[in-house]
């Protein structure tokens, strides 16, 4: 028996975060035997996903990135475990993880990208950086994924169609895991645990308290949504990290804390958006947002901000309806309005549509695993095969902007 293909993928922290859940969603998917998935945490820190992850067979390297002796520790810890991808999901520092792995000898580097910004401030010295940070993954990337086309043409570059290396792989969703539309018992069910009557409307935002996520915008719509239909509750489901107190002032404030229950992480997602009316979710940014994909899964409909990435999810998925974050939220409310309270064969045409979406886990473990196993020499951009021959620029170089010799993304724009 041969042995299986062994994956290193990259994180900050295994928490529960959108790409930390899907990838783990993965590793539940494909055969053990064939595939072998560990995971190097560069925050050095524990995360809550860690003991799982090592039920399923895996392992966790916790490697602190801004420690000294980075660089040599990885290299090690690859050429040690006989890893034969490199899989990172960080954005634009996958460029210096790419490097250090090429200087280990690992033939297949992957660059993932998750979102379509890296969330930080577009300071001049953060502009340096991002540049050096592009230069390396176009050097050391022998492939690079996006979770939509929306955050390859942002995060990348808008000709990424002529790169053979990059490629759009949408995240998948097991559909096992969600209610079946048509059990509306259980629906009442989860309500019942909640205290809450089966005629209350009922909305939901699942998401950690991150400025990105746009609480306070979505108390807002809630309000409106409130004033609009009385009795109307809002579950919010996910880490309030440090924000408990801005939360509670806020909902204080709104004159809200009557009809919002914060839940917290919970374990129970498909069932509470199963229980639910409606989704709102007025994000900032998304790459492709798990979220808003569980809710078309449990066939609950959802409003969302007006993102190319929720856009693209509206072009397979009809019960997402975007809405522009800079309507008033009175007309947020409306568009809620029209789609509360979806019927059972509302959220059954919701469910067919996502089963032949390409958003399921079967589409989405079918491409990786073509890609993990893929045979022959790795694919590599022009930009690669020059630095070949020539001097790979140190981690000094890149934050101060990169060598000489090259203009950022010349591989990207060399098609």
């Amino acid at each position: 028996m041969s042995c299986p293909v062994k994956i290193l993928h990259i994180f900050s922290r295994m928490n529960h975060g959108g790409a930390e859940c899907r990838t783990l969603d993965l590793m539940r998917a494909v055969d053990p035997g064939e595939i072998r998935m560990d995971f190097c945490a560069l925050s050095g820190l524990p995360g809550v996903l860690d003991h799982e992850i090592r039920a399923l067979g895996g392992e966790v390297h916790r490697l602190p990135l801004k420690q000294a002796g980075f660089g040599r520790a990885f290299r090690r810890l690859l050429v040690r475990e006989r890893y034969d991808v490199v899989h990172s999901h960080v954005h634009y520092p996958s460029g210096w993880i790419l490097r250090l792995a090429h200087r280990a000898g690992m033939k297949r580097r992957i660059a993932h990208f998750r979102s379509d910004s890296d969330g930080r401030a577009d300071t001049w010295p953060r502009r340096i950086v991002r540049w050096g940070l592009q230069r390396l993954i176009d050097r050391y990337a022998t492939d690079i994924l996006a979770v939509s086309r929306a955050a390859m043409e942002k995060a990348w570059t808008p000709c990424w169609q002529a790169d053979p290396r990059c490629r759009v792989v949408y995240n998948g969703l097991d559909l096992g895991r969600f209610p079946d539309p048509a059990d509306v018992g259980r629906a009442w069910a989860t309500r019942e645990r909640l205290g809450i009557l089966p005629e209350t409307p009922l909305y939901i935002h699942v998401g950690n308290v991150r400025p990105a996520k746009n609480h306070e915008r979505l108390l807002g719509i809630f309000k409106a949504v409130a004033e609009r239909t009385p009795g109307a509750m809002l579950m919010l489901v996910g880490d309030t990290l440090d924000r408990t107190a801005w939360l509670a002032e806020r909902l204080f404030a709104l004159g809200l804390c009557p009809s919002v229950r914060v839940l917290g992480r919970r374990d129970d997602v498909p069932d509470l958006l199963a229980a639910a009316d409606v989704m709102i979710f007025p994000s900032l940014r998304e790459g492709l947002p798990g979220a808003v994909l569980e809710s078309l899964a449990a066939g609950t409909p959802v409003v969302a901000s007006d993102l190319p990435g929720i856009r693209e999810i509206a072009e397979f998925l009809p019960a997402i309806r975007p809405v522009s974050l800079a309507e008033s939220d009175r007309r947020w409310a409306d568009v809620i309005a029209e789609v509360t309270r979806p019927g059972v064969a509302d959220r059954a045409a919701a469910r067919r549509a996502f089963h032949d979406s390409p958003f399921t886990m079967e589409c989405h473990a079918r491409e990786m695993r073509k890609l993990w196993l893929e045979a022959g020499p790795s694919r590599r951009g022009r930009a690669f095969d020059k630095e070949r021959r020539s001097r790979a620029p140190s981690f000094a170089l890149v934050e101060n902007g990169g060598s000489e010799g090259q203009t950022p993304g010349e591989g990207r724009s060399a098609a």
